[in-house]
């Protein structure tokens, strides 16, 4: 992955960016519906600030499953978790999510192609079946409150 640092970067550069914007005290958006929003710099889309960030967490949670060697992904999830309350970043927790965000990065670069497919592949499919959970719970909670 190393020699394709332009897949690097589609995979990092958001949450990197995201950093940098909140480094510099740019405000974060609101969706429509009450989504935390962030736009990347240099992208021309917007991306929903938890889910983004937690999915490439969970994704490496994957990676780390399958290789002993692959960085925590703490940090990252100690970020998103205090977004995700409402509760005030500090440079020490945006200093430990960008020093986690690297080490993902680094490890990413020494994987090959292949094994980054898999991973994808693998968490892909995860959150498809999260996602047909809650929407069979919801189903099921609608049935039961009729």
């Amino acid at each position: 992955m190393r020699l394709q640092p332009w897949k690097l970067d589609a995979a990092f550069g958001p949450l990197e960016s995201l950093l940098d914007q909140i480094e510099a005290g740019v405000e974060l958006e609101l969706s429509e519906d009450g989504e935390l929003m962030y736009h990347a710099a240099g992208r021309s889309r917007h991306y929903h600030l938890v889910d983004s960030i937690r999915g490439l967490a969970e994704t490496f949670d994957i990676a780390r499953m399958r290789a002993a060697d692959c960085p925590p992904t703490d940090a990252v999830h100690q970020f998103v978790d205090k977004v995700e309350r409402g509760e005030a970043l500090t440079s020490d927790d945006i200093r430990a999510c960008r020093k986690g965000v690297i080490a993902l990065r680094s490890y990413t670069a020494q994987l090959s192609s292949a094994a980054v497919a898999g991973i994808t592949q693998t968490a892909f499919l995860k959150f498809s079946m999260d996602e047909l959970s809650v929407a069979a719970l919801t189903t099921k909670n609608v049935d039961d409150s009729q």
